[in-house]
């Protein structure tokens, strides 16, 4: 088994500095950068959690659960309707206490692959409105600055 695992960045992990002051706004312990590459990793062997961004790293902490917890929920899947449907009409004949945990885990597991797709969704829908407000502001302005020059002769 490998020692390092490595997974894309989360929006949350953006290293921000606040222009006045100039300090870090992340809460994250700054540490010098190991991979020298943007990417959240967790290496299993050091049991150490951290994220490089923009030449800057950041230890998370000393025990990678949100990196594992993320890490569980990549690799799940979404449940099909058939198959939700399956482990509910399962879970009504009242099976043992060990299968009802193991398909509520799955149940949980999906409404978190849902809720987070749903997350991703919005939040792309909300990024292209985003940019299609500034490029339009950005048109009206030059449309305007255009209109002045032309009143101005």
């Amino acid at each position: 088994m490998r020692s390092l695992a490595v997974m894309p960045l989360q929006s949350w992990m953006r290293y921000y500095v606040d222009e006045e002051s100039g300090r870090e706004e992340n809460h994250y312990t700054p540490i010098k950068p190991i991979l020298h590459r943007d990417g959240w990793f967790w290496d299993r062997l050091a049991k150490r959690e951290w994220y490089e961004y923009r030449g800057h790293a950041f230890l998370i902490s000393n025990h990678g659960n949100q990196f594992r917890y993320e890490l569980a929920l990549a690799n799940t899947r979404q449940l099909s309707a058939r198959e939700v449907r399956a482990y509910q009409e399962i879970l009504r004949t009242r099976p043992p206490k060990a299968i009802r945990t193991k398909i509520a885990a799955a149940l949980a597991g999906d409404a978190e692959v849902k809720y987070l797709a749903n997350d991703r969704r919005d939040a792309l829908r909300i990024g292209r409105r985003l940019r299609l407000r500034l490029q339009q502001a950005r048109l009206g302005s030059t449309q305007q600055t255009a209109s002045h020059d032309v009143s101005d002769e």
